[in-house]
């Protein structure tokens, strides 16, 4: 262990909620004072996560991630809650410029919180120094956890995990009946490429269009350089509040920021990379999950396309599969880009199954991906 590691394990203590006042404050329902019960209690398992983590050798990266992407956002949340009131409405003109250009230079962030709370300490006194360091301060534990976090954190081989799935799909080919239905999956995410492209640029579209009136007629965003500050209090929406911050820029460090010229491009781009890896992950999955009962099945006389369709979120292919018993079912795939309540994206593989048809001609009911695993592969409802 290195002598930094040693160093952090013995200066990092259990943490408890007891020792973030001000966290808690910021976690208020509006017009309150007192936190929400319910915002707290995720604040306390969080800590209780952190606190977990930090006596153990490892850490898997998408739960340090998960804590890093909670962490960052709650800072963000104290930071403007309790700093705003003297930045916001022009106050910050009666500040020191030192002051001003703290404020808007960078958001706090797991990160950076021990280099600002350093920064702070050298910054000359005024009205707004006492109550940033007290909120620096009272985060600093949280960060040095994290920062020790770091430290242990067991990535997974993205390549060599990609690359195993690859060679088992390619595997899956050499079934004639699997392959079909992959190639079926293939002409479904053809089929729909060009609807689903342009539902993705009709909603990042209206959401950049839904913005210009307000960057317009809203004279604070040519003078005040916290462009992303500014939006959060337009925006309701934190995947709206992404796509238009990607297509902000600025032309000189610390100045307001504005659309960039060619976003229509940067959306189309956008959308055809999402739509590549949306339609690569549909067809995976779901020979990956259909094989299974193929290849058990074993006796698949035909699959069929009988309908599909793209909104902006997602793709749906349904197929019929009849099998040489006389046994069928009809199986939607799906893919669903979807966002935590961070804003952060992942992918759902909702599949469901219908009609589905025994060897004797009786339907098969519940019809899970276990039981169609189970029962309809036996044909034999003993089985489940």
């Amino acid at each position: 262990m290195s002598n930094f590691k040693q160093w952090l394990e013995s200066s990092v203590p259990a943490l408890t909620s007891e020792q973030f006042p001000l966290f808690k404050k910021s976690l208020s329902i509006p017009g309150k004072e007192v936190g929400d019960p319910a915002r707290i209690e995720r604040f306390e398992q969080m800590l209780d996560t952190l606190n977990s983590y930090t006596n153990q050798e490892g850490i898997p990266n998408p739960r340090y991630g998960e804590l890093k992407d909670y962490f960052n956002h709650r800072f963000e949340n104290v930071f403007d809650g309790l700093l705003g009131q003297y930045f916001y409405g022009g106050k910050s003109q009666s500040l020191p410029t030192e002051w001003q250009n703290f404020y808007y230079d960078l958001k706090p962030s797991i990160q950076t919180l021990n280099g600002r709370l350093n920064k702070a300490e050298k910054l000359p006194e005024c009205v707004v120094k006492q109550p940033v360091l007290e909120m620096y301060r009272e985060l600093k534990p949280i960060a040095d956890a994290m920062t020790l976090l770091k430290t242990k954190i067991v990535k997974r081989v993205v390549g060599q995990a990609q690359e195993v799935k690859k060679q088992y799909i390619a595997g899956l080919m050499t079934h004639e009946a699997i392959k079909k239905v992959h190639d079926l999956l293939i002409q479904v995410t053809q089929q729909l490429h060009e609807v689903y492209l342009a539902a993705i640029v009709g909603r990042y579209t209206k959401y950049v269009e839904s913005f210009i009136p307000e960057f317009e007629k809203n004279p604070e965003y040519r003078t005040n350089p916290d462009t992303y500050g500014l939006m959060k209090k337009f925006f309701r929406d934190a995947e709206a509040m992404d796509v238009v911050g990607r297509l902000m820029t600025r032309q000189e460090y610390n100045k307001p920021m504005h659309l960039d010229p060619d976003w229509q491009n940067k959306i189309k781009k956008s959308a055809e990379q999402i739509a590549k890896d949306v339609q690569e992950r549909f067809v995976s999955k779901n020979t990956e999950k259909l094989a299974s009962i193929i290849s058990k099945k074993d006796n698949m006389k035909d699959a069929v396309i009988i309908n599909s369709f793209a909104r902006w979120d997602g793709i749906t292919g349904t197929l019929k599969l009849t099998f040489a018993d006389g046994s069928l079912f009809i199986v939607d795939n799906t893919v669903v880009l979807s966002r935590s309540i961070y804003g952060k994206e992942f992918y759902r593989f909702p599949t469901t199954f219908h009609n589905v048809m025994m060897p004797d001609g009786k339907p098969m009911g519940r019809p899970s991906e276990e039981r169609m695993n189970s029962v309809f592969v036996t044909g034999k409802e003993g089985n489940a």
